[in-house]
């Protein structure tokens, strides 16, 4: 039987993308309105909790193509018609001795390439999946979550591949790999 007390056993890691899902639940809803409207995000409705709760997949039964929130990578057979989609998943664990370790997690923002512009407070046209990113960055970047040794970071000095990374999902999507590290 291992002695967490002396050895990590990374169990924490396993519930960070949902405790980032939560965490962004309750602290920024400009996030959840950049993934409900396509159009823009300017004196429109909050987004209800029923309406949140719908967005993000709780199991990998059924229809996930609609849903907005995934804790899972997006793969080439993945088949998406919600207009923008997160996913959140781990991404690789270091362990830099038998107690700690250091996380990268992957955020991946994805936008219909054909719903890609948006309409915000901060700007009246740009891209929806750099608004996502760039709202996600501003509740993620130091937030100390529980489970973790510190805080969420973007530190080229800490590790060289965090940050905020272009790229394509297949031909109809792209968007933005975000990749936070932290110590666990």
């Amino acid at each position: 039987m291992a002695n967490n007390d002396v050895y990590n056993s990374y169990l924490n890691v396993r519930t960070l993308p949902k405790l980032i899902v939560d965490h962004l639940y309750k602290n920024n809803e400009e996030f959840w309105k950049l993934l409900k409207y396509s159009q823009s995000t300017v004196n429109v409705e909050n987004v209800t909790k029923s309406e949140k709760n719908a967005m993000i997949a709780t199991s990998s039964s059924g229809d996930l193509s609609a849903k907005q929130i995934l804790f899972d990578i997006y793969t080439t057979d993945a088949t998406i018609t919600a207009n923008a989609q997160v996913r959140i998943s781990v991404l690789d664990v270091k362990p830099t001795n038998r107690t700690n370790g250091q996380l990268l997690l992957l955020i991946q923002c994805i936008v219909s390439n054909k719903e890609s512009m948006i309409r915000t407070d901060v700007c009246p046209v740009e891209s929806k999946a750099f608004a996502i990113s760039q709202e996600l960055i501003k509740s993620l970047n130091g937030t100390d979550l529980e489970g973790l040794n510190g805080c969420l970071w973007l530190d080229e000095k800490q590790d060289r591949r965090t940050g905020i990374h272009k790229t394509t999902y297949g031909n109809n999507f792209s968007g933005y790999d975000l990749i936070f590290g932290a110590q666990v």
